[in-house]
C-alpha cells in the first residue's frame, strides 16, 4: 500500500472513531462461519474449479511464453502482480460488453 494511500485510510479511520467489526469467513466462528462455507462450497468444489482450468492455463501461458524468448524474468513483476488482473471472470466480461453496447446505443 503506497504511503499516501496508507495515510488516507489512517485517518478516515481515525475520524471514524474505529472500524466496525464486520464478521467474514476467516475471521467468524461457527454457526456463522458455517454459514458462510455453504454460500461458497459449491464454488470450490473440484469440478467447479477444474472448469477454470483451460481459461487459466491459457492466461498464464501468455506471459510465459514470452519470458523463454528473452531468458529472463523478474517473477514478481513480470508475472506475480498482472497475472491476477487477467483472472477469468466471466460475469465482469459480460458486463463491459453490455456497457459498450449501452454506451454505443447512446451515441
Amino acid at each position: 500500500m503506497g504511503k499516501e494511500l496508507g495515510a488516507r485510510l489512517r485517518a478516515l479511520r481515525a475520524e471514524m472513531g474505529g472500524w466496525v467489526a464486520v464478521p467474514t469467513l476467516l475471521t467468524a466462528d461457527p454457526p456463522a462461519q458455517t454459514r458462510y462455507r455453504k454460500v461458497i462450497a459449491k464454488a470450490f468444489h473440484p469440478n467447479a474449479v477444474n472448469k477454470f482450468e483451460p481459461a487459466v492455463r491459457e492466461i498464464t501461458s501468455r506471459p510465459i511464453d514470452s519470458w523463454i524468448e528473452t531468458g529472463r524474468i523478474e517473477f514478481v513483476s513480470q508475472f506475480g502482480v498482472p497475472t491476477p488482473g487477467r483472472g477469468y471472470r466471466p460475469g465482469v466480461e459480460r458486463a463491459r460488453r453490455a456497457s459498450r453496447r449501452f454506451q454505443a446505443v447512446e451515441r
